[in-house]
């Protein structure tokens, strides 16, 4: 029995535009949904990184240099007067206490401040004794008592019930905006972590397209352009040769293909280029990554975190 060249290739083209139609339209409504949920993804970030700027924002505005003087004024006070009274024994390492130091400031920022008071309150006692001494030098002339350094210090704020409570609403203040920008940042990065997962199905998508554009040449236009086969005309090497499949594709019939060929061609690029657009990298200018990371925090943020 012969075979009917006729009917194997229409099958063949049957079963394959078939099969490239299924994959296709399942293809097409995983693209519409992925893509639902990606625009959903990437607005909750863009919402998540304005509230972040916004944190940002507010939380720049608030006094911590204030605060930290205020602070930390009256255990600065005390090393001094350990310097005053000659008491002094420990270093400034071993003089500093985090309960002493604003929770908003790094223990190095906080060891020179201790260092720093340490050279005033030296210098302020080398220039009493040097007054002491002069005086006592002195034979003419009315004495002026000179007055010790220790006697000097007072705070810069009346530590009333009033001023306690003020350093209490800023650090609740302060805390509650670290707080907030701590649930954004771990938000944000749960994000970028699920839109890191389109990644690996973008790549997926696209091999999917572009095999289902080669099995629609390879099975269905291919085989389509030896139709018809007229009586028991058989198939030639010849003939399935690309320079054979150029003549084809010179005639009505080839101008029929080609048709269909730029139709599926550009649906499957459509495809592709939808696709492409499911990158977390190419929807954002900034490195997100890096943007959620503690170094671009506030400073003031990134000491109390540490």
């Amino acid at each position: 029995m012969d075979l009917d060249w006729n009917w194997f290739y229409s099958a063949l083209a049957q079963s394959a535009a078939a099969i490239v139609g299924v994959f296709g339209a399942f293809l097409i409504s995983y693209l519409m949904r992925l893509q639902q949920e990606f625009s959903n993804l990437t607005k909750q970030l863009r919402n998540s990184l304005n509230n972040r700027d916004k944190l940002h924002q507010e939380i720049n505005q608030l006094n911590f240099e204030w605060f930290n003087e205020n602070y930390e004024t009256t255990y600065l006070n005390k090393i001094a007067n350990l310097v005053y009274d000659e008491e002094l024994e420990k270093s400034p390492e071993e003089l500093y206490e985090p309960n002493e130091f604003s929770p908003f400031q790094s223990k190095t920022k906080s060891i020179e401040k201790i260092k720093r008071r340490i050279n005033t309150a030296e210098q302020q006692l080398q220039i009493y004794l040097n007054k002491k001494e002069k005086q006592q030098d002195s034979t003419f002339g009315k004495l002026v008592p000179v007055q010790h350094p220790s006697s000097k210090l007072t705070s810069t704020l009346d530590k009333n019930k009033d001023y306690y409570q003020m350093m209490n609403d800023f650090k609740e203040k302060a805390f509650n905006k670290f707080t907030s920008l701590k649930f954004t940042l771990r938000e944000i990065n749960q994000l970028i972590d699920d839109a890191e997962k389109f990644e690996g199905m973008r790549k997926i998508l696209i091999v999917s397209a572009v095999l289902s554009l080669l099995i629609f040449f390879s099975c269905v236009i291919y085989p389509l352009s030896f139709l018809p086969v007229f009586g028991n005309e058989t198939i030639t090497f010849e003939e399935l040769t690309l320079s054979a499949f150029w003549n084809t594709l010179m005639s009505l019939k080839g101008l029929f293909l080609s048709i269909l060929s730029i139709i599926i061609t550009f649906g499957i690029g459509l495809v592709i280029r939808n696709v492409k657009n499911f990158s977390i990298h190419n929807s954002f200018e900034t490195n997100l990554q890096e943007s959620a990371s503690m170094e671009k925090q506030p400073i003031w943020y990134q000491n109390y975190h540490q």
